[in-house]
């Protein structure tokens, strides 16, 4: 140590150099540490691209998909019997037979009626028939036709002469009047008076107001028709069978009318009744007048109708005339439908699975020789696959459509994902406490006799995928005045604020439409130096909504100012 301090008072030159140097490395050592503005070091990643899931997860728990008590239809002994707990069942397996000796005599007495019945249409084919007799029927039943017609010629001139007419134009002053407001028309006065009572109210004003226009079209229509024509017993069948048919359909649009009208009345006055609010006395005018019109025009309806009617059966009995072979038709078809009844009661005797499935809940003490009845409850029958049944919020439900694919795990069994595809979601929500849920169903692609109904589940529905897109972390996002950036790190060094525009987004990652460029370093964070040489991070101002997952996708690599 002597020898040092010796050589550096008899070298002075080289002892200031050492000072100098000494001074100076102490500098740049400490410059950082006691330093005011902290270094920035970045945390980056690179844009990449990758396949992007974007799914929802909710809870639920299992439900057979079919579920049904079985019992039998009929009443009586049992003859066979084949039900055990846990007996796996194919569909239409039988389960259980009563006896059936009335139901197979049923079933014989309707095929020997049948067989009766074709016989004697066979015969009627082939008879070499009286021609005057057939003749007979025919004309017969041609006066008959002819009578019909002249009928209508006859009661047509009473219907337009009548109070019709009358109806139609009061009904309009009735409907379209401002006797109960100044401001509204009758009808309108009514839908809009229930309106905050009864939110169908409008709609029954509209389709009264309907329901008029069209009576008066279809009056006029037919009136025209009748006018046009001048009817006589020597008038064309189809011009006689118009007029029929247009005064049908008028006389039923007029009474549709009235009946509207006077639905809307009586939906007013029972209201204003329940709710005990007087009412205008006019309305009970109107009630009496419109109940009078519906009576008078329920009356020509009927009237018209037995016209149509009886020209309708008069040209089908002479359409029939040859042979009566229609009539003998008619008995076999009769005596058909008899038989397939007789064979469908003959059926209910015998009990069948109606599905693929699994017996269960099968009812003790039950023997050949035993009386059931349609209460007995036999057994259940389950089927062996099986349903999620969950419960979506508003949001969740918006994303979830029908087919969508599933992954479903159980918290009773370890290490066991099973798939499913969304079958069946709720069109309507169901409020509780404000909050608005809908129910869905998921079927499982496959069964695990582990499964059993009732157990909890977690279902992961896949609402969304995109495949090899560019994508980043959703921590590099940016949101600003409700346009996204990302910072770039650049090769020189420095940062670039860069807008972009993001397609999918996921809980960990967004997809990149336009704005970067695959391969290109963002920024995930920094990470500043302090005065007392703590490392700071800082992240980005996070554009999240549900971040859950990792930062980013690839390692995130740490980089200093300048490539360093």
């Amino acid at each position: 140590m002597k020898k040092f301090f010796h050589f550096l008072k008899t070298h002075k030159a080289i002892t200031v150099i050492i000072i100098l140097v000494i001074l100076v490395g102490g500098y740049f050592l400490l410059k950082p540490v006691f330093s005011k503005n902290p270094t920035p070091n970045y945390i980056t990643a690179k844009v990449e691209r990758t396949d992007l899931i974007n799914s929802i997860f909710v809870t639920g728990q299992t439900t057979a998909q079919n579920k049904v008590t079985l019992t039998p239809k009929v009443s009586g002994e049992i003859t066979y019997i084949n039900l055990a707990n846990g007996k796996i069942v194919k569909e239409g397996e039988i389960l259980l037979k009563i006896k059936d000796d009335d139901a197979r005599n049923a079933v014989r007495d309707a095929q020997i009626a049948l067989d009766n019945a074709k016989r004697e249409l066979s015969k009627m084919k082939g008879l070499a028939t009286n021609e005057g007799s057939i003749e007979s029927i025919k004309a017969k039943r041609q006066k008959d036709l002819t009578t019909a017609y002249q009928k209508a010629v006859d009661d047509l001139p009473a219907i337009f002469t009548s109070t019709i007419p009358n109806i139609i134009t009061n009904l309009y002053d009735l409907l379209f009047q401002n006797d109960l407001s100044s401001n509204d028309d009758n009808v309108d006065y009514y839908g809009k008076s229930l309106v905050l009572y009864n939110k169908s109210a409008l709609q029954y004003s509209e389709a009264t107001r309907e329901a008029y226009h069209l009576a008066k079209s279809s009056y006029d229509i037919a009136a025209a028709n009748y006018k046009s024509n001048n009817l006589t017993y020597y008038s064309n069948t189809q011009d006689i069978e118009q007029a029929v048919n247009l005064t049908y359909e008028a006389l039923k649009n007029i009474n549709d009318a009235v009946r509207a009208a006077l639905n809307i009345v009586h939906l007013y006055k029972d209201s204003m009744t329940e709710m005990k609010l007087q009412y205008p006395s006019l309305v009970d005018d109107q009630d009496e007048i419109l109940t009078s019109y519906f009576n008078i025009t329920s009356d020509l309806f009927r009237q018209i109708d037995t016209i149509k009617n009886n020209i309708q059966t008069a040209k089908e009995n002479l359409i029939n005339a040859d042979f009566d072979l229609s009539d003998q038709q008619t008995a076999v078809d009769k005596a058909e439908r008899n038989l397939k009844t007789a064979l469908d009661k003959l059926a209910d005797y015998t009990l069948t699975a109606p599905f693929d499935g699994i017996l269960g809940n099968v009812t003790e003490g039950i023997h050949v020789g035993d009386n059931v009845s349609s209460s007995t409850n036999l057994a259940t029958l389950i089927s062996q696959q099986f349903m999620i049944d969950i419960s979506l919020t508003e949001t969740d439900a918006a994303q979830v459509e029908i087919g969508q694919k599933a992954n479903i795990t159980f918290d009773a069994l370890d290490n066991v994902m099973l798939t499913g595809r969304v079958v069946d979601m709720d069109v309507v929500g169901i409020v509780s406490q404000g909050v608005v849920s809908y129910g869905a169903k998921v079927l499982l692609d496959k069964m695990d006799e582990r499964i059993k109904p009732g157990m909890s589940a977690t279902v992961e529905i896949i609402v969304a995928t995109k495949p090899n897109v560019l994508a980043i972390s959703r921590v590099a996002l940016k949101n600003q005045n409700n346009k996204y950036f990302v910072r770039v790190l650049k090769s020189d060094g420095t940062v670039e604020m860069r807008p972009v525009e993001i397609g999918l987004e996921t809980d960990s990652k967004v997809e990149i439409v336009s704005g970067l460029n695959e391969g290109e370093s963002i920024i995930i964070s920094t990470v500043s130096t302090s005065t007392s040489g703590t490392n700071l991070l800082r992240s980005n101002n996070l554009y999240q909504r549900n971040t859950g997952g990792s930062a980013s996708g690839n390692m995130p690599q740490m980089r200093m100012p300048g490539g360093f």
